[in-house]
This record gives structure tokens, sequence and C-alpha cells, in this order.
């Protein structure tokens, strides 16, 4: 760690001095946070090139997180500062049943210490954002596939076309996951339960439409004139990964905006 940090890097050793003697919560905070029991279940350390902190996590988004660390880690950055660590580093989680740990470039942005160690605040790098926030979607369900609901001022429209391409409907999404879809129709005459339909539709505020293949699977008549259809994606579509990606970073900033509502 002994070679020159980049000419517009913040040194570590400065955030440390500067931030050390903050009161907690000084700071306000610019974007929305995640503080659950589910965090519980994520092994995290702080990486500063050969130095690795095991680190707690205080609260989790795909654009930042609070950590903690004990006295033992507060003196590993506190060397790591003096020998001329910058405040570029990276956030190491290791997911439930995840086959490898995930690693996400940050920047610490507020260091505070305390009695037990030191706590700081971390921004992560903004690449790839749409995977991390549907890698973290398991951490926030509660079961077996999250659902939100889409209904009433964010109520999102869907095309409905046949297996030939030919438009079946428009319809209103009323719940979505990664798994599926809930659709409300004007009519559910021209569906069958076991039809192979292709749902488009844009989250997110992206311009680019989610595109993918589906099999209705239930239909619920309401009334004469309104049918709710639930639909199942095609998990074997080439399409459906990065789909499903967008979909998932989709239910993880409605869940998030959800919770930070409560």
């Amino acid at each position: 760690m002994g070679a020159a940090p980049p000419a517009d890097a913040t040194l570590l050793d400065d955030l440390l001095k500067r931030r050390r003697t903050e009161r907690a919560g000084t700071r306000r905070r610019g974007t929305y946070r995640v503080q659950a029991q589910e965090l519980q279940r994520v092994e995290a350390a702080l990486i500063l090139e050969d130095v690795r902190v095991p680190v707690q996590l205080l609260d989790l988004s795909a654009r930042g997180a609070g950590v903690r660390t004990d006295a033992a880690g507060a003196r590993r950055l506190e060397q790591a500062a003096e020998a001329g660590a910058t405040t570029r580093l990276a956030l190491e989680l290791t997911l439930p049943d995840a086959e490898r740990p995930l690693q996400n470039p940050a920047r610490a942005v507020q260091a505070i210490a305390d009695a037990e160690g030191m706590r700081l605040g971390l921004r992560l790098a903004p690449a790839d954002r749409e995977s991390l926030e549907a890698q973290l979607l398991p951490l926030f369900n509660q079961r077996r596939s999250l659902r939100v609901s889409t209904t009433g001022q964010h109520s999102i429209p869907v095309r409905v076309l046949g297996s030939d391409g030919a438009r079946i409907a428009e319809a209103k999404m009323v719940d979505l996951s990664i798994e599926g879809m809930g659709i409300r129709l004007e009519s559910s005459a021209d569906m069958v339960v076991g039809a192979r339909v292709n749902l488009q539709f844009q989250v997110g505020g992206s311009r680019e439409p989610v595109d993918l293949n589906a099999v209705v699977r239930h239909i619920h008549p309401i009334g004469q004139a309104h049918g709710i259809v639930g639909c199942a994606f095609d998990p074997d579509h080439p399409a459906t990964a990065r789909a499903r990606t967008r979909v998932g970073a989709f239910i993880v900033r409605r869940q998030l905006e959800m919770r930070r509502r409560q």
C-alpha cells in the first residue's frame, strides 16, 4: 500500500480525521436505506487492496451502505490510512446460499468513531446497479417470490401479444414478481389457461420495453367487463434472464420506497 495515490483520490486518513468527532446523524442521507433483520444473514467486509476488515451491515441499498467495525477493525483502517490508503475500497457481501461473494466498488463518505469501533457510510459505484439490485432482492423477500402492487398511481400499461405476434389486448399490471405478473383486462374472453403470450411493458422510467414470454396460469373473471389474469414467465426463453434483472431491480426500488414511507 506504499504506492502514491491518484491525484484526485481522497485519502482515508483525511476522512477519518475530518469525520471522527462528528455526532451520528448529523449528515443527512441522500438516499433511502433498508434496516432489517435480514441483513444479519449477510457476511460483509471492507477490502482495501490487501487489507480485509470484517464489518457488520447496519443498512443497505444498491446505492450505499452503513457498516460498523469493531475496535480491532477500526485500528486496521487507521493503519491502512496512515499507509496512504484512499477512500476508494470495495464492499464484499456474502449473501445466503450464494456461490461466491459479491464485491462492489465503493467510496467511504463518512466515518464516526464510537466506543465499540467505527461506523462508516459508503457510496456504492453506480456501475451495473440494476444487477446489484436484483441480487439484493432475496434479502427483502418475505415469501418465495416477492410481489409488489402496481395499481393506482403506479398502474403500468401492458401490451399482450399472442404467440404469433398478433395483439390480443391492452392491459393494466396488477402486481409483479420476477416469476410472473397479474394483469387486468377489459375482457378475459380471449384468454385461456395454458395459452402462451408475450408481455411488453416499461418499468423504472426506461423507454426500452421489457419483453417477456409467459404462460397463462389462471383467469379470474370480475363481472361482465373485466378479468384478472395470472401469467408465469417462461424461464427458458433466451431473453428472460436480462428481463428478470430489470424486473428485479424495479421490485427492489418499489419495496424500498414502501418501507421508506412506513
